[in-house]
């Protein structure tokens, strides 16, 4: 079975985290939703889409259960145009689309059966990514904040 695939990011996982910063080459991908093409034969073998997550960390999920099942994945050369905030920008703040971003990823690691642990040393390691930027480390712990009250 194969995928055809394009425009990548790093699995939001403790361990591929690591894996990104400093060994690349054995990093695990996914790629935004919009640009994947699949059949409905290995759809259907990882289990389609998560759908206790509304939006966003779906695609994440998804090649998370690609990986698990040893799916082979195949890049190809081409230019892909995603305009972010199509869906959201006009119903979301920023901080509204950040909370949704933290309650999806919460349960992207409870479905993958990824430890509170896992979760707590990502989330840390996220804000401490943007520490370079101070206000958007500040931004990024308040949405985990309140995305647990709101």
């Amino acid at each position: 079975m194969e995928l055809f695939i394009m425009e990548k990011n790093y699995i939001p996982d403790t361990l591929n985290y690591l894996r990104y910063l400093f060994c690349r080459s054995k990093t695990k991908w996914y790629y935004i939703g919009a640009s994947v093409i699949l059949s409905r034969k290995v759809f259907d073998k990882i289990g389609g889409w998560n759908e206790e997550i509304f939006m966003y960390e779906e695609d994440s999920d998804l090649f998370f259960k690609i990986n698990k099942n040893r799916i082979q994945i195949i890049e190809l050369p081409a230019i892909i145009f995603h305009y972010g905030g199509g869906s959201s920008e006009a119903v979301f703040t920023n901080m509204g689309r950040e909370i949704l971003i933290q309650k999806s990823l919460r349960i992207y690691f409870k479905s993958n059966h990824l430890s509170l642990l896992n979760y707590i040393c990502f989330e840390i390691m996220m804000v401490i990514s943007f520490l370079r930027n101070p206000s958007r480390a500040w931004w990024q712990i308040k949405a985990i904040i309140y995305s647990f009250f709101v």
